[in-house]
């Protein structure tokens, strides 16, 4: 009898569409992996296992990196400048007019 389980097992993964995984190259059935419409096959190369144990591998390594980008602080004159940037841009666009952006230049500049 456990022959015929077997061959019954081995016949419905036979039948059970399925993928290997290009990270843990297991095969695995396509409920395994995310769905990505631009594949081949409309699935993911990396099983979701595979790509949460990646996912949380990015996250713990660039941590530092992220943190002290939201530390830098810019001088005075860099904050003026971009200031001056968008005020400008926002009067050629139309968004502010001239007179509120010569009123908002003014006390950027002061």
């Amino acid at each position: 009898m456990t022959n015929v389980n077997a061959s019954t097992s081995s016949r419905l993964s036979a039948l059970t569409p399925s993928k290997v995984c290009n990270a843990c190259k297991t095969r695995k059935p396509l409920g395994h992996f995310h769905r990505k419409s631009e594949s081949k096959d409309g699935f993911q190369g990396r099983c979701k296992a595979c790509h949460k144990a990646r996912q949380r591998d990015w996250v713990n390594s660039s941590a530092p990196s992220r943190q002290t980008i939201g530390e830098i602080q810019l001088s005075t004159e860099q904050r003026e400048k971009m200031y001056i940037d968008v005020i400008r841009r926002m009067a050629l666009t139309g968004i502010m007019s001239t007179t509120t952006a010569n009123e908002a230049l003014k006390r950027v500049m002061s």
